[in-house]
């Protein structure tokens, strides 16, 4: 049993993506980067949940940091920071709505919140060798 390990393992992943991308832009422009961040931050707080013993029932970003919450408090900005990105193109929304562009700065601002995210997700992990051992190659 991972614990919610390939989880983190693939957040962590989405994330080195999203921040190689910003060197890309050819390649990735901020609808992707937007997205790859979503994905990393659901990835990070899906598997930090499971790693509690808990699968979130919503997988909304707001839903899986209510779950997280009831867990593992999370400082309320960063709880809040994560609901915003969530909203910024209604990522999980069933309605269909208007594409919003999203600037270089919201990019810069979500990848600092996504970072935030792994480093707390990272400080609430136990320190096991199967996992910290890993070469980061191997992540």
């Amino acid at each position: 049993m991972n614990r919610g390990y390939d989880y983190i393992d693939e957040g962590r992943r989405y994330l080195q993506t999203a921040k190689n991308g910003r060197e890309r832009t050819s390649v990735f422009n901020n609808q992707v980067t937007y997205n790859l961040i979503g994905l990393s931050v659901e990835k990070l707080l899906v598997g930090l949940s499971m790693h509690l013993g808990h699968l979130p029932a919503d997988h909304t970003l707001a839903g899986i940091v209510a779950e997280v919450n009831r867990f593992c408090p999370m400082e309320n900005d960063l709880a809040e920071a994560v609901r915003r990105i969530d909203q910024v193109q209604d990522m999980c929304s069933l309605d269909i709505s208007a594409f919003r562009a999203i600037s270089d700065g919201q990019i810069d601002h979500m990848l600092k919140i996504n970072e935030s995210v792994r480093a707390f997700v990272e400080c609430h992990l136990d320190p096991t060798p199967a996992f910290y051992g890993r070469k980061e190659r191997e992540l």
